[in-house]
């Protein structure tokens, strides 16, 4: 992930990632504020405590931008 000020740029595969994971690609998400409420709309996909659950959120989070 490319990153400038609150702009960002996903890369291609990180863009397949989580088109498969949530099931719609992330294609209107160019700032900060939008990767957010796009991982944050998608991780209720993943409830429960089943360990492939627990990955797939970990993995949804691991995009969300730090400060």
């Amino acid at each position: 992930m490319l990153r400038c000020a609150d702009r960002i740029a996903l890369t291609e595969p990180e863009r397949r990632l989580l088109a498969r994971l949530t099931g719609q690609p992330p294609r209107a998400v160019v700032r900060r504020e939008e990767l957010e409420a796009y991982l944050l709309r998608h991780l209720h996909r993943y409830a429960g405590e089943d360990p492939c659950a627990c990955f797939a959120r970990r993995l949804l989070r691991s995009f969300l931008p730090r400060p």
